[in-house]
């Protein structure tokens, strides 16, 4: 299908200078820069535009915000915002509109009651009139505040909505005194229904389900739920259970009923295949820092190459093989091993020829496994779809294997779409870097209290424990998404440097028979073009064709977290440096065994794998 997106740049900034009066209470001044616009207008020519007027700037000394309640015309900002759409050929369209953070002081950004709202009432914030609202706890510069998500146009329209922000009763304390922010109004429109996305496709033993908002309780879904909806940021689950309660065929067959906690071996989610707008070579470029990666869901049959900036490139990640692939089925959290937990982790010792991993599992609130050579977590992913294993899979039908450096990438892009958390991904926060290494957990699913907070060896937001359904450490920013991809362990990848694609290094394990390189099709190589410089010139090297869509430099220093780039027979490790964590943190090793390196674990429908195993 056609796609065309409008950029609305609709810019409303709230700059706020706040003083103090007495010593009770916080006063803030509403300006705004006379560049900015708040009606802007942009066409594709293509049957449908799309605009949003936010009315006029707003003027210094037009409102003094003061804990009060949101319709106080004098101490609360309202303005009106009217959505225009000109739809002459009656398509199908869908509308976001959002708050961009450009500037937000910790103080706001740690409150609880700096607030927004979104509604179609022009004398209330509360009620069935609302469309969206929350305050900014946990926001950051770089951030966004979702107010409108898919709204859908099929005749050309006009709606009015309101905007109320304001500071709640109850923020009359210090800590919102002396603070700034300033935000921005913008938005997208397009004709591809953005609730679209290939169905997930299931292998045996693998059975869907709904998780309840904390994921402390996860019921079979059937054919008529409701358990997946990409445009809501909510991604499909599925588990491997045993058999000690009920037979998997009971599960498959029993829609709505609930799997205990003891009977699920592995979490996975659901990555539909699509493709991403290529914006910038390199993250060092201007228009390179982070932002809202473009992002459309296409079917099997459909796969273009990017060649410049501005074209639409398929994700890496779905060819697998010599087969275009739907979707791939991604751990949800770090690999774990049932007899290794506490503060002890071992070589699992796999080899090509001998691996046992039935006491593997892909759950949270459990120390992660690591001290594997990158051969020996190859191996025990691969053994997972091996026969008499204790998953339930069937190595006919699926093909299990350790995540690649550019499934890695496909996650992480997602993630920071209209599709998903759009932002930092709170890091894992039980984990420690060098200098305190003595109090890592590495528990599973574990999320830090604060955006900017340090790692410490306590868990702050506990995988099943939050009622609101809020997990800022997921990759949706709720239960649905994928955890420990930002903190947790370091995690290695199959990616890595080889010229002559065959024979790894001593270290990683894959050095002679019968434990060489895999098949090519389980592993990325970056070693064209020549790479000839050190850890860091190499990024500079990586071209479209090698390294688009793997999360290298096209996302080089986002957040400025650490990179490193492979060469000479080392492998890449995501998740975490030496200093910082995120989703888009690289970082090398020689393959070796270490005490704080873990694995992810994926799994591919065989009949789309290609090639052989």
């Amino acid at each position: 299908m056609k796609n065309n997106k409008l950029l609305l740049i609709i810019s409303i900034s709230l700059l706020t200078t706040i003083m103090i009066i007495g010593a009770t209470f916080a006063y803030l001044q509403w300006a705004t820069s006379n560049e900015q616009r708040s009606n802007v207008t942009f066409t594709t020519g293509s049957g449908f535009s799309c605009s949003a007027d936010g009315g006029q700037n707003i003027n210094q000394n037009e409102v003094e915000l003061i804990p009060a309640s949101c319709t106080d015309s004098q101490y609360a900002i309202k303005r009106m915002i009217t959505v225009h759409v000109d739809n002459s050929e009656h398509k199908s369209l869908f509308l976001d509109l959002w708050l961009e953070i450009e500037q937000l002081s910790q103080g706001l950004s740690q409150s609880q009651n700096f607030s927004y709202a979104l509604t179609t009432s022009s004398d209330s914030c509360l009620g069935s009139s609302v469309i969206a609202s929350g305050n900014f706890n946990g926001k950051s510069a770089g951030g966004r505040v979702n107010l409108l998500n898919n709204a859908s146009f099929i005749l050309s329209s006009n709606q009015t909505y309101y905007l109320y922000i304001w500071l709640e009763y109850e923020g009359l304390d210090k800590t919102s005194q002396d603070q700034q922010f300033s935000l921005s109004l913008n938005g997208e429109c397009s004709d591809m229904n953005p609730g679209f996305s290939n169905e997930p496709e299931l292998v045996d033993g693998l059975i869907p389900v709904m998780l309840s908002p904390s994921g402390d309780t996860v019921t079979v879904a059937g054919a008529s739920d409701d358990w997946y909806a990409y445009g809501e940021k909510k991604w499909a689950n599925a588990v491997l259970v045993n058999e000690n309660t009920y037979t998997r065929s009971y599960y498959m067959n029993n829609p709505g009923v609930e799997i205990p906690e003891t009977d699920i071996l592995a979490y996975y989610v659901w990555i539909p295949r699509y493709e991403y707008k290529v914006w910038a070579y390199s993250g060092d470029d201007s228009s390179g820092m982070p932002m809202q990666i473009p992002i459309r869901f296409v079917s099997v049959d459909t796969k273009n190459t990017a060649t410049k900036i501005g074209e639409w490139q398929t994700h890496p990640a779905f060819t697998f093989g010599d087969n275009e692939l739907s979707g791939i089925w991604v751990g949800k959290f770090e690999t774990s091993h049932q007899n290794y937990g506490g503060t002890s982790a071992s070589d699992l010792g796999c080899s090509a020829t001998s691996c046992n991993v039935d006491n593997l599992r892909i759950i949270p609130n459990v120390r992660s496994l690591t001290n594997n050579k990158v051969s020996s977590a190859f191996y025990a992913t691969r053994t997972m779809e091996k026969s008499n294993n204790a998953f339930g899979l069937v190595s006919s039908d699926v093909d299990s294997h350790m995540m690649k450096n550019s499934e890695w990438g496909a996650v992480a892009y997602l993630s920071h779409s209209k599709y998903g958390i759009n932002d930092k991904i709170r890091i894992n926060n039980a984990y420690n870097v060098f200098y305190r290494r003595q109090n890592r957990t590495y528990l599973t699913g574990c999320g830090a209290a604060t955006p900017n907070e340090n790692y410490e060896a306590a868990c702050d937001i506990q995988y099943g424990t939050v009622s609101t359904g809020i997990y800022p450490q997921s990759t949706t920013g709720n239960v649905t998404g994928i955890f420990d991809m930002s903190g947790g362990a370091s995690e290695y990848v199959m990616g890595t440097y080889n010229n002559d694609n065959s024979n790894g290094n001593t270290y990683s394990g894959f050095n002679s028979t019968p434990n060489s390189l895999p098949n090519s099709k389980y592993y990325d190589n970056y070693p064209n073009p020549p790479f000839d410089g050190n850890n860091s010139t190499n990024l500079g090297k990586c071209t479209f064709a090698t390294c688009g869509g793997h999360a290298l430099n096209e996302t080089d220093e986002w957040y400025y977290d650490d990179y490193d780039f492979v060469s000479d027979n080392s492998w890449f490790k995501r998740g975490a440096g030496s200093n910082y964590a995120s989703v888009f943190t690289f970082y090398v090793e020689t393959g070796i065994a270490r005490n704080d390196i873990s694995f992810r674990s994926v799994l591919v429908k065989e009949s789309n794998s290609g090639g052989p195993k």
